[in-house]
């Protein structure tokens, strides 16, 4: 018989699952820990991680539920022969459509519990995610510099992280460096804000004591405890406030067009 405890927390589970769809274990993890369900402690996440696997074992959740950033496949693309390469090349063609906008834009967040979910916002808006798992490494924001430098525009850097002494520093670190680097950047800290904490009443913890959180004022709040669909939401807004929509528009016109003569198109004999 399952313990009436247990219980609950299926229940819990169940609901964040067919609340926000597919997400990591540790993004489910800190939505209980925001409600109460769990606390935050590595014996109550390795809880977590046991009942998940029980219940997608027993049918209760897909085996699909969850979303595995931490390990992923390595294997360049191969294909059966010519004709799939070219039908493959065919359907999966996209167009570059922010050549005509007036910013490089590029969309950062600390965690990759999140990943998926933002993942949903940027890949329509053809915008890459850069995980940066909290400080960002020199090499990583070269790199970044590297792009913004080529572009030959100026920049944005739409920054989603967790308001607390480090995530706030590491945002704010990023901004130097490219600056550092000769980058004519910007960057917008989209979530989480005051704002939004006190908006939307989200969850907050006690604010750790370090050597960052010295100016820091006010409890801290995980960017996990806020719906999924309210960060999409806000980071939807921030990347349409650095568009241009006639060029926009044409430009998606015009790779509707491509697909439509993509589609036309014969292997050649």
């Amino acid at each position: 018989m399952i313990h009436q405890k247990t219980v609950r927390l299926y229940m819990a589970i169940s609901n964040e699952c067919e609340e926000i769809g597919r997400m990591t274990l540790r993004h489910l993890f800190y939505r209980l820990v925001s409600k109460g369900v769990l606390e935050k402690t590595e014996k109550q996440y390795k809880l977590l991680c046991h009942h998940t696997a029980k219940m997608r074992k027993q049918g209760f959740l897909s085996y699909g539920a969850f979303y595995d950033g931490s390990r992923r496949q390595m294997k360049t693309k191969s294909y059966s022969g010519i004709h799939e390469f070219w039908e493959y090349q065919k359907l999966n063609y996209r167009r570059e459509l922010w050549n005509g906008q007036p910013y490089y834009a590029e969309v950062w967040c600390e965690k990759d519990a999140i990943s998926s979910i933002l993942f949903e916002v940027t890949d329509n808006y053809d915008l890459p995610l850069m995980i940066s798992r909290g400080f960002s490494s020199l090499s990583f924001l070269y790199n970044t510099a590297l792009s913004i430098i080529d572009s030959g525009k100026p920049a944005v850097i739409l920054h989603l992280g967790d308001y607390d002494p480090s995530g706030q520093l590491a945002a704010d670190k990023i901004l130097e460096q490219l600056i550092t680097f000769g980058c004519d950047v910007e960057l917008v800290k989209v979530a989480v804000t005051p704002k939004q904490i006190f908006e939307h009443d989200l969850p907050t913890r006690p604010t750790k004591q370090s050597n960052h959180s010295k100016n820091f004022v006010g409890e801290s709040v995980e960017i996990d405890a806020m719906d999924a669909d309210l960060i999409k939401g806000y980071l939807e807004t921030a990347i349409r406030s650095y568009i241009n929509p006639g060029e926009w528009e044409r430009a998606n016109a015009t790779w509707e067009a491509e697909e439509e003569t993509l589609k036309k198109m014969q292997f050649p004999r």
